[in-house]
């Protein structure tokens, strides 16, 4: 669900120097009599004769050998890192791109992208670690954007206040391989707070708008998820982490007034909020009016 647009593609093509890019990984090409040109042997197959022919006005490479394989510097990292269109474009985006030295890990399972969490971090601790990344990866993906648009919700002030984030699935790509300790130590962890899923790895959220409920002291207690995805069945619209629902949106309504208004939904209370209707909160539907909630409401 990490959709670029092509402006943003066409943006890191143009800051990214094929020539430079494939010899950071090793492979020495030489310059040609025509301008721009250059050749080399191909890393893609056992490669002899020079076969590997770049154009770095043009930003493509192309292999006339054995393999035939050919592209840009996003197709270049693929072939190069063994990894996803999406995860080529976050490396060169991040520039962390170019061989591996020195750290004792396979080149398959190294991550090379900053790892946004803490392992070490208490549960709700790591919870709002896990939203604050989602909150900086609204404004990376126009769907995200464009379905706030349309509910009336792109309001920068509640987007920042609430960290309304998205989880486009590029969390994965910077926690550790599951096939090396740390990894998969801390893919466990994220399973048992209901961030990914024990039977596939996925991020459970992965496709959603992120609204997290706050605690005090940077603590996250509970995090609902709006698929956005067309065609998405009911079902699979509206997600929460797994285990109780700990924690009261918009707390501060309760301390600002003896008038509570509230609502089944986070995107309701949303609505309400931004028109100016500060004290108002959400049951977790219809069916999850906590305890803790009850009990607010008490002592209001």
């Amino acid at each position: 669900m990490a959709r670029f647009s092509e402006e943003e593609l066409d943006e890191i093509r143009r800051n990214t120097d094929i020539v430079t890019l494939i010899e950071s990984y090793g492979t020495k090409v030489k310059e040609r009599p025509t301008p721009n040109e250059y050749i080399g042997c191909c890393p893609l197959h056992e490669d002899t004769t020079p076969s590997l022919f770049v154009n770095r006005a043009k930003g493509l490479w192309q292999c006339k050998g054995a393999c035939g394989k050919q592209g840009d510097c996003f197709d270049w990292i693929e072939h190069a890192e063994k990894v996803s269109f999406r995860h080529a474009v976050e490396l060169l985006k991040a520039k962390a791109v170019g061989v591996l030295t020195g750290n004792g890990t396979k080149a398959a399972f190294a991550r090379r992208l900053e790892n946004p969490t803490t392992p070490t971090a208490e549960d709700h601790q790591l919870l709002n670690e896990i939203a604050e990344y989602y909150h900086t990866r609204l404004k990376e993906n126009p769907d995200a954007v464009a379905y706030l648009q349309s509910r009336g919700l792109d309001n920068a002030e509640a987007i920042a206040k609430f960290k309304i984030g998205f989880c486009d699935r590029t969390l994965g790509l910077r926690i550790p391989s599951n096939q090396i300790k740390a990894g998969k130590e801390q893919r466990t962890r994220l399973s048992e707070l209901g961030v990914m899923k024990k039977e596939t790895g996925h991020e459970a959220l992965r496709g959603c708008i992120t609204f997290p409920v706050a605690l005090d002291g940077n603590k996250v207690g509970e995090m609902y998820g709006r698929r956005i995805m067309r065609g998405t069945p009911k079902t699979e619209r509206h997600w929460y982490l797994s285990g109780p629902h700990v924690g009261i949106w918009n707390a501060e309504a309760f301390d600002a007034s003896k008038e509570i208004i509230l609502c089944e939904s986070v995107i309701d209370a949303l609505t309400f909020w931004i028109a100016g209707f500060r004290n108002v909160t959400y049951a977790y539907g219809n069916q999850g009016f906590t305890e803790e909630l009850y009990q607010a409401f008490i002592q209001s």
